[in-house]
């Protein structure tokens, strides 16, 4: 199979076959050991890693969407349930009251903290172990162009 214009030829496609398949097989693999270890979804725990790294007054609701590529509405969904758990508060503040702040409670902090060892080691053992340095350095500056060309085009 040959291409035009913009096509993929055969290679192209495989790349993003394998790119796209070892991804998610990735991704369901930590959730799933995630979810057995701590009882959290990734995206649980993608949320409470942003909001732990972030000052302590707080992430805007709109900073931390675009950090973890949520959109507005499903972030919104995600942190009223975990408000509702207990893990994270939200505030307006007092100079804007059109932005919200969120920030993690102290038993967001502690389910972060419980869950983070394990879930560390299963990146580890499932993603890091198999890379070399060169890969690294080549995962690390792909998707930094990519990230970059997004936010320019995007």
């Amino acid at each position: 199979m040959s291409t035009t214009g913009r096509g993929l030829s055969r290679r192209d496609l495989a790349t993003w076959v394998r790119f796209t398949s070892g991804l998610s097989a990735l991704i369901q693999a930590l959730d799933c050991r995630l979810r057995d270890e701590s009882g959290l979804s990734v995206d649980d725990f993608g949320v409470l890693r942003a909001v732990w790294a972030a000052p302590k007054t707080g992430i805007p609701m709109s900073e931390l969407a675009g950090e973890l590529s949520f959109s507005v509405s499903r972030l919104t969904h995600v942190i009223q349930r975990m408000e509702a758990k207990g893990w994270v508060q939200r505030r307006t503040l007092d100079e804007d009251k059109r932005v919200k702040m969120v920030s993690l409670t102290a038993k967001g902090e502690q389910i972060f903290g419980d869950a983070w060892p394990s879930h560390a080691e299963a990146i580890r053992e499932l993603f890091l172990d198999q890379l070399t340095n060169d890969d690294r350095t080549s995962i690390e500056n792909t998707f930094s162009r990519i990230r970059k060309n997004l936010r320019r085009n995007g």
